[in-house]
């Protein structure tokens, strides 16, 4: 999806997401666009009557779809192509909203609009979940996340931009298998095991996990929180 800038945001209009490629077309670093209002690349041609217009059917849970004029930090204007949609929580709340955008004078293949529904639905699973979804890459940033990913570690949008994966592991063995696996060939699966992963700096939760190679530089890390099971299991061997 190089072509595809895509950002997100909350029911405010604040980012709580961006691609690498919103960050280069709009001037932007990431640490500049997220928190920050969207009306930072909003070219001042764009009426109020046009915006009005745009956030009256979101809110009614529509997506969007059409031609805006944006201008990056340096002053020049660009223009793109963008659908605009809804992000709801597992309870059928809103929550936010995604945007996909192209440059207008691109010409959108059928392929990319099979590639723009695909992370649309990609999306939509990850926050629909009762699984924490990771992916990292090869340096072990985190360059995507679900919504139960952020509840289980007590985490907002923000927070989890200065977080290394590496960071969460208690284990530092555990952390080096991690490592061996992405330094293979196989794309496949690895098989679930558990570990202790740092919730706070006073606290540790057991979870089981299970890594996927995405590509070569990026992999999905499936996060079970065990905690309660395996804390019930110690103290039934403690009663025995």
């Amino acid at each position: 999806m190089n072509s595809t800038i895509v950002s997100e945001t909350d029911l405010k209009g604040i980012i709580t997401f961006a691609s690498e490629s919103f960050c280069r077309s709009s001037g932007y670093s990431k640490k500049e666009l997220i928190g920050s209002s969207h009306n930072l690349v909003r070219h001042p041609d764009n009426s109020k009557q046009f915006f009005e217009k745009l956030w009256t059917d979101l809110r009614q849970g529509k997506t969007w779809k059409g031609v805006i004029k944006n201008q990056n930090r340096f002053g020049s204007t660009f223009e793109v192509d963008v659908t605009i949609g809804p992000k709801y929580s597992k309870s059928n709340k809103l929550i936010g909203y995604y945007a996909l955008r192209h440059p207008s004078s691109s010409v959108i293949s059928p392929k990319q609009n099979k590639i723009d529904e695909a992370f649309i639905n990609y999306t939509k699973m990850l926050d629909n979940v009762t699984l924490g979804l990771v992916v990292v890459d090869e340096l072990n940033k985190i360059v995507d996340f679900n919504n139960y990913f952020l509840k289980m570690f007590n985490l907002d949008h923000y927070k989890i931009n200065r977080i290394n994966f590496k960071e969460f592991y208690f284990d530092e063995k555990e952390f080096l298998k991690f490592k061996e696996f992405k330094n293979t060939n196989t794309p496949l699966r690895t098989k679930p095991l558990i570990t202790k992963f740092k919730k706070h700096e006073d606290e540790t939760i057991f979870v089981e996990l299970s890594y996927f190679k995405l590509d070569e530089y990026h992999t999905m890390i499936n996060i079970k929180d065990l905690t309660t099971y395996m804390n019930l299991s110690e103290r039934i061997e403690e009663l025995k």
